[in-house]
Order: C-alpha cells, then sequence, then structure tokens
C-alpha cells in the first residue's frame, strides 16, 4: 500500500498526517477499518506542551490541506462550508488563548504549500479507485464525539432558531 500511495507527507510533520494516509489509502481503494481492540500508547502533548503553539500552528496549517489534497470534487461543496467553519472557530479559540500569532504563521505556510499540495491533488485524485459516493460513505457527517464545546454551540444555535 504505501509503495502505491507513498509514506506520511513530510509537510504535515504532525496533527492529521495519519488521517491524510488513511484517506488516500481509501481512495486508492484499500481499506482502513476500525479495529476496538487495538490499543495505541500515545503521550498526549509531549511536544505541543512543550512548545507554545505548536499545535495551533499544525492545525492551521494541515487541516486545510488535508481537504485540499484528499476531497473528491463531488464532496467539495458538502464539505467546505463545515471545515470553514471549523478553521474558523479553531482560529479564534487560538486568539483567545494567545497563539493567534502560531494561527496566523500557520495558515500563511498553508498558503506558501498551496501550489505543491494541488499538484499533489491532481495525482492522487488520478489514480482514485472509489467514487466520491463511498468516501462520502465511510465519512462522519458530525461533529467528533470530543466536541464537547462545539455540540454545546450547535445546541444553542437550534435553540435560538426554535424561539425565532
Amino acid at each position: 500500500m504505501l509503495a502505491k500511495i507513498g509514506l506520511f507527507d513530510e509537510d504535515f510533520f504532525a496533527y492529521y498526517e495519519d488521517i491524510d494516509i488513511s484517506f488516500r489509502a481509501q481512495l486508492a481503494g484499500w481499506k482502513v477499518i476500525y479495529e476496538p481492540s487495538a490499543k495505541v500508547f500515545h503521550h498526549i502533548g509531549a511536544t505541543s506542551a512543550k512548545v507554545k503553539g505548536f499545535a495551533t500552528y499544525q492545525t492551521m496549517k494541515n487541516l486545510p490541506l488535508l481537504a485540499i489534497k484528499n476531497v473528491p470534487k463531488g464532496l467539495v461543496s458538502k464539505i467546505l462550508p463545515r471545515l470553514m467553519l471549523a478553521h474558523l472557530l479553531f482560529f479564534g479559540r487560538a486568539v483567545t488563548r494567545g497563539h493567534g500569532w502560531a494561527a496566523v504563521k500557520g495558515f500563511g505556510k498553508m498558503f506558501r504549500l498551496l501550489p505543491k499540495k494541488l499538484g499533489e491533488r491532481r495525482k492522487i485524485q488520478r489514480s482514485r479507485k472509489v467514487s466520491p459516493r463511498y468516501i462520502n460513505s465511510i465519512l462522519t457527517h458530525d461533529l467528533p464525539p470530543n466536541a464537547r464545546n462545539l455540540r454545546s454551540l450547535r445546541a444553542f444555535w437550534w435553540k435560538l432558531r426554535r424561539k425565532a
């Protein structure tokens, strides 16, 4: 599989590099499955806790690149609005936590990598073996399970809409 799709994207370095490789594998027709009995030991925050703004920089850079490289054209209109909202909310949260400059730098780096990633996108999408419909069927169309704040915000939004 790795010989066909390539290794981890070194431009990502950290954050979303695992999702990128899984996405590319799925697009190439490989099956990526969830194995509930597998155990992974990961020291969360080992790097990000030591380097101020590290997670913010990597997220602001890598999240859009993940979508740019991998999301099939037929799903862009479905995924892009949610991605943009998540990115905007993440930026706002970074600013309130004193990581605004790291967010701006990460976003800037994303734009510098854009021409390269668009070239990679053409290659990935040209060799795609599955349909956008299949990709859509394996995506989660809700907030991630650990997105408690976003779930609260969404509930508040719907409460306001019902009152209006």
